[in-house]
């Protein structure tokens, strides 16, 4: 009977070493295709993987190949699992730190900054939490204020002037083209009058001057603003590549 029981448990035994067998064999494969940048076909082999044997390594890399494919929600689980199931700090940092990443893809910044304030409670040297921590407060306080319900109406009103009263600035412009109004009557009833031609000859050229003058100053203004333009968007760009790169998630692949 004795010998029954110890042939039970050393297949048992067998089977279950085999298992864990089976499923680093697969998880290795699938670390090869991520690498590769294979992530939907090291996905499917990390959930073959899990099915023999559920490792917080296998949790973390799953949601890297995950996140890889733009599935931020779904990576999030995976992450938030392996966070809870590592037992070693830095581990639990970078779990935490690419569970802030699922966040901050989906705009979720204050879910963010709490998951990197974790991250380096768990690992004060993790420099990616670090520097995308900066950057999602940095965005935070960037964004409007969010509008207050009750005086929504009012706001509306206020920010319309009375009827009777023009915009700032207006009325100096009004006066402006008044006085060019009073001053093209002056000068008409001049000529009706029959003023000297060498006068209304003389009189006519600054207006000539000025207005050969406009079509060179516009084109030196068109051109400002195309480089004012260009260096925005390069700015832009810049910044842009930036941020991809702080927002890029852990690529250490875990092993066990």
């Amino acid at each position: 009977m004795k010998s029954i029981f110890s042939i039970f448990f050393f297949l048992l035994f067998l089977l279950s070493s085999m298992t864990a067998q089976d499923a680093l064999d697969l998880k290795r494969e699938a670390d090869a295709l991520y690498r590769l940048e294979k992530f939907d076909r090291a996905e499917e082999l990390y959930r073959q993987s899990l099915e023999l044997d559920s490792r917080p390594e296998t949790l973390f890399n799953l949601g890297n190949a995950i996140f890889n494919q733009g599935r931020h929600e779904e990576a999030a689980q995976f992450f938030s699992q392996a966070r809870d199931a590592f037992s070693e700090r830095g581990n639990k940092s970078d779990a935490a730190h690419n569970l802030g990443n699922t966040f901050f893809e989906k705009k979720e910044l204050e879910q963010a900054l709490n998951a990197y304030r974790e991250s380096l409670i768990h690992n004060p040297g993790n420099e990616d939490a670090r520097n995308n921590f900066l950057l999602a407060k940095e965005l935070m306080q960037m964004m409007p204020p969010q509008p207050q319900q009750d005086q929504g109406d009012e706001g509306e009103e206020g920010d319309q002037p009375p009827p009777d009263m023009a915009p700032e600035g207006s009325e100096t412009i009004a006066e402006q083209e008044n006085g060019q109004d009073e001053g093209e009557e002056v000068h008409s009833e001049g000529i009706v009058d029959g003023g000297d031609e060498d006068d209304q000859t003389i009189e006519s050229r600054p207006e000539e001057s000025v207005e050969s003058d406009i079509p060179e100053l516009d084109s030196d203004l068109t051109m400002l603003e195309q480089l004012l333009d260009l260096a925005e968007e390069e700015d832009q760009r810049t910044q842009r590549k930036m941020n991809e790169e702080r927002r890029q998630p852990s690529q250490k692949l875990r092993d066990w």
